[in-house]
C-alpha cells in the first residue's frame, strides 16, 4: 500500500511539472480539442518602431530615421507619390505662406521603391531633424540654410550634390506637375547611399516621447489647424479605426488629402505646437520664416480627444511633456506634427 501511494505521488508531481512547462510564454499547449501558441512581439522576431511604438520592424533592421522633404502646396496635392506610407510627418510654413512637409521613415528600407516629389530644405525642418537625430534628404536649399546645415553638423543627402542613381526624374510627375516637382527617390537607393557616405544606421538619439493609452481632457472628433496664414488642415476622427484622416481646407468644406494612388493620409496622433514666427531672411522676391526657440505649448489630438501639452525647443533638443512635466504619451501609431505661428492659435477650431 505504501509503495502504491509513493508511486502515485511521483506521477502527480511529474504531471504538474509538465503542465507548468507547457504553459510557459512562447510555448505550445496541446489539448484534445485545440492547439494554442502564445508569443510576444520580440519572440515573433518583431521589434518596436521608435516613431510609432508599433511592433512592425524585424530584428536587425536599421533604426536610424530618414526624413524626406516633400512639397505640400496646391500644385502637388493629389500627385504626391506614396507619402501616406511615412511613419511621422512635420508640416510648417516656409515662405509666401506656403506649407511644406518633412516625411519620416523609421529607416531607409521602409521608403517605397518610388517616393516623392522631393523638395528643398528649410530652417524649421533642419532644426527638427537635428533635434531628433534624423538624416535629412532634400533637393537643394538657399545659401543661408546650407550654412546652417554645416554649422549644426546635420547629416544630409542633398540631391543637388548626389549622383543620379539615388534620385531621378519621374515621368508621371513630369506630366502632371512642374519640373520643380518631379524628382523622386526610393528605399533601395537611399539605403545604398547611406552605406556609401558612412552615416550611422543606428538611432543616434532617443525620441522625446513615449507610447501608451492616455485620454485627453475633452472630445475632438474634428478640428481645423491653420498651418500658415492661408493654408488650413482639417482632421476627422474615425472611431472604428482610431485614426484621424487628414483633409485640406476649412472644416466645413475640406477635401481628403490623397496621394497619386488615391490613398488618404491617416494617423493616430496629431501634435500641434505653437511658436512665434520671425523673418529669417528677405530679398526682393521672397521672405523666409523660422520659429523662435524656447518654451511653449500646444495640443495633442488622439483617440477622439485632445489635451494641452508643453514643449521646449533648442538648436539641439526638442523636449515634449504633459502638463505635469512627465514625458508626452502618444497613442501607438503614426504622428502628424504641425509647427505653426503663435498668432494662428486663436484660429484653431475643435469640434
Amino acid at each position: 500500500m505504501k509503495k502504491c501511494l509513493a508511486l502515485l505521488l511521483v506521477i502527480v508531481s511529474l504531471l504538474s511539472l509538465t503542465a507548468c512547462k507547457e504553459n510557459q510564454p512562447g510555448t505550445t499547449t496541446t489539448t484534445p480539442s485545440q492547439t494554442t501558441t502564445t508569443t510576444t512581439p520580440e519572440q515573433a522576431g518583431k521589434v518596436k518602431n521608435m516613431l510609432t511604438g508599433q511592433y512592425d520592424m524585424k530584428q536587425g533592421d536599421a533604426t536610424r530615421p530618414v526624413a524626406i522633404m516633400v512639397p505640400n502646396d496646391s500644385i502637388v496635392i493629389g500627385h504626391q507619390v506614396e507619402i501616406d506610407k511615412a511613419d511621422f510627418y512635420l508640416e510648417c510654413e516656409t515662405e509666401g505662406a506656403i506649407p511644406r512637409l518633412m516625411t519620416v521613415f523609421a529607416n531607409a528600407d521602409r521608403v517605397p521603391e518610388k517616393y516623392g516629389p522631393i523638395r528643398s530644405a528649410r530652417s524649421p525642418f533642419v532644426h527638427t531633424a537635428k533635434q531628433l537625430g534624423f538624416v535629412l534628404t532634400f533637393s537643394g536649399a538657399t545659401n543661408h540654410v546650407l550654412t546652417k546645415i554645416k554649422t549644426l553638423g546635420l547629416e544630409v543627402m542633398n540631391a543637388s550634390y548626389t549622383p543620379g542613381k539615388t534620385f531621378w526624374r519621374d515621368s508621371y510627375l513630369s506630366a502632371n506637375v512642374t519640373n520643380y516637382h518631379n524628382l523622386v527617390t526610393g528605399g533601395k537607393q537611399l539605403t545604398e547611399r547611406l552605406d556609401k557616405v558612412g552615416y550611422s544606421t543606428t538611432a543616434i538619439k532617443a525620441l522625446p516621447f513615449a507610447f501608451g493609452e492616455k485620454k485627453g481632457d475633452a472630445a475632438a472628433t474634428t478640428f481645423q489647424v491653420n498651418t500658415t496664414p492661408s493654408h488650413r488642415a482639417t482632421f476627422k476622427y474615425d472611431s472604428k479605426t482610431g485614426l484621424y484622416g487628414k483633409n485640406i481646407g476649412k472644416i466645413d468644406s475640406c477635401k481628403p488629402h490623397k496621394t497619386a494612388a488615391g490613398n488618404q493620409i491617416k494617423v493616430s496622433n496629431v501634435l500641434v505646437l505653437y511658436a512665434p514666427k520671425f523673418v529669417e531672411k528677405k530679398d526682393s522676391k521672397y521672405t523666409w520664416y523660422d520659429f523662435e526657440m524656447g518654451s511653449g505649448s500646444g495640443y495633442l489630438f488622439s483617440g477622439g480627444t485632445y489635451r494641452k501639452v508643453n514643449y521646449t525647443r533648442s538648436t539641439d533638443e526638442l523636449k515634449l511633456t504633459e502638463q505635469d512635466g512627465s514625458p508626452l504619451v502618444f497613442a501607438e501609431g503614426k504622428i502628424y506634427m504641425v509647427l505653426a505661428d503663435k498668432d494662428l492659435e486663436s484660429k484653431q477650431i475643435i469640434q
